[in-house]
């Protein structure tokens, strides 16, 4: 998807995702990043719907990481990798899809806009959270553009995709021998 959905966005580091990684990393060598982190997303105000452009570049994020530790996981499961856009997305795409799980809260109003963004939610626990939205044009148009660029790539390169699969009469692979 990262190489055909020409989504500008997709390398980006979801502020929120990443604050609420450090409120979990108290050690003293995430210091200048939780500084640079938290002085950001400081900056957004609650009553406005933040676009995704004022998320960090990941190489900004980098700069800020300590040393050597790009592969850690300040918590399991959890690296500055994923939280980049691209993967966040994959993740909620395979909650919708395998799991019939939407991971937000509703926002049916704005399903049909094409670009994601951040909606502020006040909670009772949390107080202001941002709420990161993937709308449903979002999705349409990310696969629409994707299956165009992959059908121009395959047609300029001459490559068959059907040439990587076996085909036969039976839905199970190993039935087809």
């Amino acid at each position: 998807m990262e190489k055909f959905s020409e989504w500008k966005h997709s390398n980006r580091i979801s502020l929120p995702h990443l604050v609420r990684l450090l409120e979990f990393t108290p050690e003293p060598e995430y210091s200048k990043l939780r500084e640079f982190a938290f002085s950001a997303y400081g900056q957004w105000p609650p009553d406005e719907i933040i676009s995704l452009e004022k998320d960090p570049e990941f190489e900004e994020v980098k700069k800020y990481w300590p040393r050597g530790q790009e592969n850690i996981e300040p918590i399991k499961g959890v690296k500055l990798e994923s939280l980049k856009h691209i993967h966040l997305f994959y993740t909620y795409r395979n909650s919708l899809v395998h799991e019939l799980r939407n991971l937000a809260y509703g926002m049916e109003e704005v399903a049909l806009e094409r670009e994601p963004s951040y909606h502020g939610l006040i909670t009772e626990d949390e107080g202001n959270v941002w709420q990161l939205v993937y709308p449903l044009g979002f999705f349409e148009n990310t696969c629409e553009t994707c299956l165009k660029n992959l059908k121009e790539y395959l047609i300029f390169n001459n490559i068959n995709p059907y040439n990587s699969f076996n085909c036969g009469y039976y839905w199970k692979e190993e039935l087809n021998q």
